[in-house]
């Protein structure tokens, strides 16, 4: 190691294949897992009962290979049913979103902030962890300790 800090487009290059592909799967996952609930809130809501459709890893390509939610479901008006999907998709989301940029925004600045400093560490030292263990238990005393 050289001691030279990386450049923003080194970390950029660094980050371009691990962080999107996780995140694309994510959010495939969601969108399917939203697109197939509201396709079931939207079915529910006009009295056809829940749909046969499964939630599989897979439906995201039957939907395609369908034609889209008139093909999976087609006792339902698409639009509803990508409407249900997407104000689901925003009720997921955005508490998520909010949790993630409150979490990113509080990270330390840098990890030598996040090191213990002399007077975080001083009451685990020798002198005064014997102190407080004499106070809380007298007996250690008599024993020299």
């Amino acid at each position: 190691m050289t001691g030279r800090r990386a450049g923003a487009g080194e970390l950029a290059a660094a980050w371009a294949v691990p962080v999107p592909v996780p995140v694309l799967a994510l959010l495939a996952a969601i969108a399917t897992g939203a697109l197939w609930a509201g396709a079931g809130l939207v079915s529910l809501a006009t009295g056809n009962g829940w749909p046969a459709v499964a939630l599989t890893p897979s439906l995201l390509v039957d939907l395609a290979r369908s034609g889209g939610p008139a093909g999976l479901w087609p006792a339902l008006d698409p639009t509803v049913v990508v409407a249900a999907a997407v104000v689901l998709a925003v009720l997921l989301l955005a508490p998520a979103a909010l949790v993630g940029r409150r979490l990113w925004r509080h990270r330390p600045a840098g990890p030598a902030r996040s090191l213990a400093r002399r007077g975080d560490v001083a009451p685990m030292l020798a002198a005064p962890a014997a102190a407080k263990a004499r106070a809380l238990r007298p007996s250690l005393a008599s024993r020299g300790i």
